[in-house]
């Protein structure tokens, strides 16, 4: 029978692992959670990834055309930023990569 007080070397892997896993994972849902309640920003902002058309995130311009609000974080989908292929929240920048969305005309 095996002594549970001792640790081997792949308990100690697996217990690390989980913790490490565990971690990154609290972290990305406190920051998600953060941007639930949304996060707005004047449609004239250049620079962040919210009004970049590169930008995957949830998102909305008002009726009147002057704020961008977002609900989520979002995937940068631009092959020229350093965050290609990244999660990134909306606020995120300046970027010299950045190009305007077309939905703010």
């Amino acid at each position: 029978m095996k002594d549970h007080t001792v640790m081997d070397r792949r308990g100690f892997v697996r217990r690390a692992g989980g913790l490490v896993a565990g971690g990154l994972l609290g972290g990305l849902a406190l920051e998600t959670r953060a941007y639930e309640r949304g996060f707005a920003m004047s449609s004239t902002t250049a620079g962040r990834c919210i009004s970049c058309r590169y930008w995957g995130g949830v998102r909305r311009v008002s009726e009147d055309g002057k704020t961008i609000t977002a609900e989520s974080l979002g995937w940068c989908n631009n092959p020229q930023s350093k965050s290609y292929q990244k999660t990134t929240p909306p606020d995120l920048g300046p970027m010299e990569s950045w190009k305007r969305w077309d939905a703010l005309g």
